[in-house]
C-alpha cells in the first residue's frame, strides 16, 4: 500500500501497483485559476498512469462530486483518456470568456506586513487605472487565495484585454506601465507584477 500527495503521480515506476485511488479529486480543480481544470486533468491522467505498468492491468477509482464534468468525461473515455478531446474543449471555453491565450493578461500583487497598507495601495492604484475600462476588463483588488504569505498580506488585481482588440498586448502594457511609473508606493509595501501569469490564484 503506497499513500502519498501528488508527488506520487510524478514519473514514478512502481511494478506491482495494479490499484491507485484519488481521494476527493475536486477541490484542485476548484482553485480560482483558469488554469485549475488543465492541471488536475493533466495530474489525474499523470496519476492514473501509475497502475498496471507491469503484466497485470490497473484499476483507478477517482472519488468526486461532479462525475459529469468534463475532465471526467475525457478521463473514462472508452480506451485510452480522451486527451485532445479534453483540450478542445477547454480551448473552446477559454476563448468564449477570453482567457490565454485568447488574450493577455497581467497580475498585480500589493503585499505588506501592514494589511491595511497592502489594501489601500491595491485601492489607490485601482483608481489610477481609470479610464482603461473601456478596453480592458479588471478584477480587484481582492486579498489574494493565500492571503499571507512571509509574514506579508496579499492584495491582488487582473487585468485582461482580448487579443482581437489589442493582438500582443502592447496596448495594454503601455498604459500600465505609464501608470505604475507615475503611482508612488506607499512605504513598507510590495508591488509585483506579473506579466502573462502561470499562475493567477
Amino acid at each position: 500500500v503506497l499513500l502519498g500527495t501528488q508527488m506520487v503521480a510524478k514519473g514514478h515506476d512502481f511494478e506491482h501497483v495494479t490499484l491507485l485511488g484519488v481521494v476527493n479529486a475536486d477541490p484542485v480543480m476548484m482553485i480560482p485559476d483558469f488554469r485549475a481544470g488543465e492541471r488536475a486533468f493533466r495530474l489525474l491522467v499523470q496519476a492514473a498512469g501509475r497502475a498496471g505498468r507491469g503484466r497485470k492491468p490497473g484499476t483507478v477509482l477517482v472519488q468526486t462530486l461532479m462525475p459529469q464534468h468534463p475532465i471526467f468525461r475525457a478521463l473514462t473515455a472508452p480506451g485510452e483518456p480522451n486527451v485532445e478531446g479534453y483540450l478542445l474543449e477547454e480551448a473552446q471555453m477559454r476563448r468564449e470568456l477570453e482567457y490565454p491565450p485568447y488574450s493577455r493578461m497581467v497580475v498585480i500583487t500589493f503585499a505588506s506586513e501592514d494589511g491595511d497598507r497592502a489594501q489601500v495601495a491595491a485601492e489607490r492604484f485601482r483608481e489610477a487605472l481609470s479610464g482603461m475600462e473601456k478596453h480592458v476588463l479588471i478584477l480587484g483588488p481582492e486579498p489574494a487565495l493565500v492571503p499571507r504569505v512571509k509574514r506579508r498580506y496579499r492584495w491582488r488585481m487582473s487585468l485582461r484585454i482580448s487579443r482581437k482588440k489589442d493582438p500582443d498586448g502592447r496596448w495594454m502594457l503601455d498604459q500600465l506601465r505609464e501608470r505604475l511609473f507615475k503611482s508612488s508606493v506607499p512605504a513598507h509595501v510590495l508591488r509585483m507584477v506579473d506579466v502573462d501569469p502561470l499562475e493567477v490564484a
